[in-house]
């Protein structure tokens, strides 16, 4: 009893003359006290009075001249050439509590921070205000800091700096920054004004208006709400130019964030985002391909839901919660395109992704709903829709709705096309699945694979036109070929692809795509001009990043003219293989006359195709090529034109024809057909006009194919022009030009 009398003595003789305790003298003393803890506070001149309100009620002036405080803890260091402080202290419930704050001034600042010096990287703000202070009231505040800097992340800032509180309802922080020894001259504003919304000091109505700038890199932001000890509330505008390439503009408009303290939860913080995102992207042309069709701005919705079991928030605290991104639905005179993914996330953030969970649902859907305005803008790009297909109209569509975590991913995808021009139909039913996945190695890499599976619904292609030479029904020839390669062929891998390709290790990309027709009703239908009736194709092919293409592809029954007759292709199947000239062949093709009927097998490889003819009744093979080549029997034949007949059995024989070769056999008006046994070449010589003949020649003994005219000048004098192609030792092709002069004697 005795003490506490005496301790309630003290507090009133205290609060009656507080000056017992705060004086000059003391204020010495607790300096040097403050520096033995780690903070120093050292001043020039230094005086503390004490002014009288009431009796348990004082207020205490200190009064500086070149004060400076060292808080090395926190990498901070300030000067002020002068400080003039107010604060009034109360004895109430035998509690000490101030009852003001100010009036305060602070001039000549001189502000230091060096983040690199600071100790503690990982301070938590204050979560509550402290209750001595809670209901003082506020006389003005005003600090000037006309000279401070800061280094944070290897960059110095200069600037100034301002705080100012008009009274208990009112209080903004000025802040102005730059970096004068970047080229790109780096400024930082800042402006905060603070509201007092209620009578108590702990809730307040906030604006933050803030501007970073770094050469031609831009953001301005605000920020606006209401805060007190429990919960936040904000509403976020922010413009960001020039931070990330072909992006002119990032903002958010009205980015609403909720915070809340919940208190006797496991999960006592809470934080709610509502933030609508737009970009404006600027005219892209990446290699060539331009995206000129995309709108601008491309707008989304961020929305998270996230708790902590820290209050307040801690890296080291465990959160979880969801996370969703959904794009404003796109329209384009291109394509239209949505997609959302949605997120569960848990785990510690100073961990990841060590101990996390993510499990993500992605939703993506595109649609081309005009064809015509995608071949028109990829026409001049790398990518451009090669003939027949760049004349189809109609859609495509594209829908991906799959799951992913931070390990594995799989995205089941749908694609269709509904394409149609004046002879042509390309309807595709593909489904399949992507694959992603983590593996075990240091680099901790990704591995992706697609499986796909197209199905050939409705396909009707018109083939560009085969070159039409003289016949007797077409006596104008057409123009002529391009016999030489076509360089946007490639014929081979690149060293590069070649290598990935004899490889052992795992390719980052694999695929497994599987081509068929549903069924022999729906087979694709080829038109070529050549051919009155559509070429029924069917179709079973796969074709991996392992083994390459293999499977069948069958030409189904159907009439057709060959060797100048209608005649009926019962079947022709090419069974692919690796590599493709040991792809095997397998055909007939029956050819009516009025006494037999012969018929032609299709056998071998594409590399060395086998044909062979038969009759019904049998017939010696001498009579059947002279039928076939010439339209007569061999003994109505002339003696080049017998000769004519025996090299192209030969020819025929030893595979140096190739089934085009065998097509424009069937159909030419044929001078002459030469062999050559020793080089395996054959040669073909066509009539195009008087004096005009066309040379065409091709083997398997390494002899390089050629195409040649002939011109007869005069009686005595021919020119003679060939192109020869390249041989697998040569890279160029070769012209050839001779003046023939030949003289009978």
């Amino acid at each position: 009893m005795s003490l506490s009398l005496v301790v309630v003595a003290l507090l009133l003789t205290l609060a009656q003359d507080p000056a017992i305790l705060i004086n000059d003298h003391n204020l010495g003393i607790a300096s040097h006290l403050a520096g033995r803890s780690g903070y120093p506070v050292l001043w020039r001149q230094g005086h503390v009075s004490v002014e009288s309100i009431h009796f348990l009620e004082k207020r205490i002036h200190l009064k500086f001249n070149d004060i400076c405080a060292n808080i090395q803890a926190q990498g901070v260091h300030a000067c002020f050439g002068s400080a003039d402080l107010s604060v009034a202290v109360g004895l109430g419930g035998l509690k000490f509590r101030v009852t003001e704050i100010g009036p305060i001034h602070l001039e000549g600042g001189d502000i230091a921070y060096d983040s690199n010096q600071s100790e503690s990287k990982n301070n938590q703000v204050q979560s509550t205000f402290p209750s001595f202070l809670v209901g003082a009231h506020i006389y003005p505040v005003h600090v000037d800091v006309p000279k401070l800097n800061i280094i944070a992340g290897g960059q110095r800032l200069e600037g100034q700096g301002r705080i100012q509180i008009q009274n208990d309802q009112e209080a903004s922080v000025q802040l102005a920054l730059s970096d004068k020894d970047r080229v790109d001259q780096t400024q930082l504003q800042l402006n905060v004004k603070l509201t007092r919304r209620e009578t108590q000091l702990s809730s307040l109505l906030f604006k933050i208006q803030a501007s970073y700038q770094q050469s031609q890199k831009k953001i301005a932001t605000t920020i606006s709400g209401d805060a007190d000890t429990s919960t936040l509330n904000a509403d976020i505008q922010a413009r960001a130019t020039g931070w990330i390439p072909r992006l002119r503009e990032v903002s958010v408009d009205h980015c609403i964030v909720g915070f809340k303290h919940l208190s006797a939860t496991p999960w006592p913080s809470a934080l709610h985002v509502a933030c609508p995102i737009k970009t404006e992207i600027t005219h892209i042309r990446t290699r060539g391909f331009p995206l000129s069709s995309l709108p601008s701005p491309i707008g989304a919705r961020l929305f998270a839901d996230i708790k902590s079991k820290s209050f307040p928030p801690s890296a080291d605290s465990p959160i979880e919660g969801n996370l969703s991104l959904r794009l404003d639905p796109l329209s384009t005179p291109l394509f239209e395109a949505g997609s959302q993914i949605e997120t569960r996330i848990a785990g510690v953030p100073s961990d990841f992704p060590k101990g996390w969970t993510a499990a993500s649902n992605l939703g993506l859907r595109i649609d081309i709903t005009h064809f015509q305005q995608l071949v028109k803008q990829l026409s001049a790009s790398p990518a451009a829709v090669w003939a027949p297909l760049n004349v189809l109209h109609g859609q495509v569509s594209l829908d991906a709705q799959g799951t992913f975590d931070l390990n594995r991913g799989t995205l089941p995808i749908l694609l269709k096309t509904r394409l149609r021009s004046k002879r042509q139909n390309l309807d595709l039913d593909a489904d399949g699945t992507v694959t992603v996945s983590r593996t075990a190695s240091p680099q901790n890499t990704f591995l992706t694979h697609l499986g796909l599976n197209i199905a050939l619904s409705n396909v009707q292609i018109e083939l560009p036109p085969l070159p039409q030479f003289p016949t007797p029904t077409h006596p104008k020839p057409d123009s002529l070929p391009q016999f030489a390669p076509d360089g946007r062929i490639l014929t081979t891998l690149s060293s590069q692809n070649a290598g990935q390709a004899a490889g052992t290790s795992e390719p980052p990309f694999s695929y497994d795509v599987k081509i068929h027709t549903p069924d022999a009703a729906h087979p694709i239908r080829l038109i070529t001009p050549q051919i009155k009736t559509p070429i029924p194709i069917a179709a079973d092919l796969e074709l991996t990043n392992k083994t390459g293409i293999h499977g069948q592809i069958q030409v189904l029954k159907f009439p057709m003219e060959l060797f100048r007759r209608q005649v009926t292709l019962d079947h022709l199947t090419l069974n692919l293989a690796q590599p493709s000239k040991n792809s095997t062949l397998n055909g007939l093709v029956q050819i009516p006359y009025t006494d037999y009927t012969i018929t032609v097998l299709l056998l071998g490889t594409l590399d060395k195709p086998q044909i062979k003819f038969m009759s019904d009744p049998p017939l010696p093979d001498d009579q059947i090529a002279a039928v076939l080549i010439f339209g007569q029997s061999l003994d109505a034949l002339s003696p080049d034109e017998q000769q004519s007949v025996g090299n192209s059995r030969a020819a025929l024989r030893e595979g140096a024809f190739s089934l085009f070769s065998l097509y424009y056999l069937s159909s030419m008006n044929i001078e002459s057909i030469d062999y050559d046994p020793d080089t395996h070449t054959a040669s073909m010589r066509y009539r195009l006009a008087e004096g005009t003949s066309l040379n065409l020649s091709q083997g398997t003994g390494g002899g390089q194919p050629s195409v040649g005219l002939r011109k007869r000048l005069s009686k005595h004098l021919a020119i003679t022009t060939s192109l020869n192609n390249p041989s697998e030792q040569q890279t160029q092709r070769t012209v050839s030009t001779f003046l023939e002069w030949a003289f009978q004697y």
